[in-house]
């Protein structure tokens, strides 16, 4: 059966708020599953806060939780025990969510389509999926993170923060552009007459809204558009037989699809 074992961590920016991570079992086969705990290396204190302070400095990681001041190499270790046939292979996988800020998954018998913007991930390295438990083992150790758009989303890729200075020989370059592109300039006219300002004015707010816009569309994973949501959090743990592991669809394996 499914068991819990609460501990509460302090995330601090601008005041101080609560995370419970509360540590879940699931398993799927003939084999037992005991003494699963989402926390073996960061101790903590007697009220059981961990507190992190939010850096402003800009990374394209954005906040990961815990750093590397609460934790040597930066992530949570967890450990578990499992009982079964030794000459079988068992797999694994830990999942984290935002239990705080949450939409419910499921309206009724219907799923929830605001359900997509819950915050939940896994590893926190990219999703390579399950793992594979070494033959024989009792007790396994592994470690996970949380980090932000955990799932990969596109929409909060973006050009590298070098791009995101705009110049003026840029705004000019782009006022320019816009003024080579018939139906563009006549939208921009309409605008312009429609708010009751100077062409030249609207003009220059298009070119900067184009340019900032230009800014979301690119290859790298900027995370810190998504950041960690403060909240409770629960962690999960499912372990699987080799044969359960097969039949799971990818999407449960792999939360970035």
């Amino acid at each position: 059966m499914p068991f819990l074992r609460p501990l509460r961590f302090s995330f601090r920016h601008t005041g101080c708020l609560f995370v419970l991570l509360v540590a879940i079992f699931f398993g799927c086969g003939d084999f037992h599953v005991s003494e699963f705990n989402p926390n073996t290396n960061i101790t903590l204190s007697d009220n059981m806060i961990l507190e992190v302070v939010w850096d402003s400095t800009y990374s394209p990681e954005g906040t990961v939780i815990p750093n590397n001041q609460q934790s040597d190499d930066g992530y949570f270790h967890f450990s578990f025990q499992l009982q079964g046939d030794s000459s079988r292979k068992y797999y694994y996988k830990i999942y984290y969510q935002n239990e705080e800020f949450k939409f419910p998954e499921a309206v009724g018998d219907q799923p929830d389509s605001m359900g997509e913007c819950n915050f939940y991930g896994s590893w926190g390295d990219g999703d390579e999926g399950f793992r594979c438990m070494p033959p024989g083992s009792l007790t396994h150790q592994d470690r996970f993170r949380i980090i932000g758009n955990p799932r990969n989303e596109r929409k909060f890729f973006g050009k590298p923060m070098a791009n995101y200075v705009i110049t003026d020989s840029q705004v000019d370059s782009m006022i320019k552009r816009i003024e080579t592109m018939d139906e563009w300039y006549r939208q921009v006219q309409t605008k312009a007459s429609s708010m009751k300002v100077s062409m030249k004015q609207q003009l220059e707010s298009d070119a900067i809204y184009t340019l900032m816009d230009s800014r979301n569309h690119g290859p790298q994973n900027l995370r810190w558009k998504r950041n960690p949501m403060l909240g409770w959090y629960s962690a999960l743990l499912v372990v699987c037989s080799e044969d359960e592991w097969r039949k799971l669809p990818e999407y449960i394996q792999d939360v970035t699809l």
